[in-house]
């Protein structure tokens, strides 16, 4: 083999390799992630702290990023819809709150802006998330309840301001992007014991 032939067959090479790197990097598929919710037990008492883990597994073949924290309301970029039904079926109402910009500034996809909201989850792994019921449902009578749950996450600042596209999509890291349902739990709330 000539030097000649040597150095195309690693420029080649190289070529190859590069695009299966660059390959992997286009995006996170939607499903590479799982949430499973979970509750540590079914009976509480009335106003007894309701404690609901989130646990999000990165099921893909790609390190992404996910938000390190869960709101009920939007006030952070990974966000929990809960939809609570008792046992006849019908909705249980709690909190919302909404929010709305009129202009949005532009903002810099930063390493120190991604540090400060988001975590790296690599293939394999899975990180759990703890949020109050309460937050949402501080009133609940005693009963039997369903709950239905959808995680949503994106890349985004808070507040009145935006991303590029461009910027995300030069951004070495890759964030999970889209909406994905949990799992199905149920608890009930006892009645208060009758003093004897």
């Amino acid at each position: 083999m000539t030097g000649t032939e040597r150095t195309s067959l690693c420029v080649v090479a190289l070529f190859v390799c590069a695009s299966l790197l660059f390959a992997q990097r286009t995006g996170v598929t939607r499903d590479a992630i799982t949430v499973h919710v979970m509750l540590n037990k079914t009976l509480f008492a009335v106003g007894e702290p309701i404690q609901l883990g989130v646990m999000i597994s990165n099921v893909g073949t790609q390190p992404l990023l996910i938000p390190n924290r869960l709101s009920f309301f939007g006030d952070s970029q990974g966000e929990l819809t809960v939809e609570l039904t008792g046992d006849n079926g019908s909705p249980v109402s709690g909190i919302r709150m909404t929010f709305d910009c009129k202009d949005y500034k532009e903002s810099k996809l930063t390493y120190e802006f991604v540090l400060a909201d988001y975590i790296l989850l690599r293939p394999a792994t899975s990180y759990t998330q703890q949020i109050s019921l309460l937050a949402l449902f501080p009133e609940l009578q005693p009963g039997s309840y369903h709950l239905k749950s959808t995680y949503s996450a994106d890349l985004f600042p808070l507040g009145c301001r935006r991303l590029s596209q461009k910027e995300i999509d030069s951004f070495p890291l890759k964030a999970w992007k889209g909406s994905t349902a949990a799992n199905q739990v149920s608890f009930t709330i006892l009645p208060k014991a009758t003093k004897r």
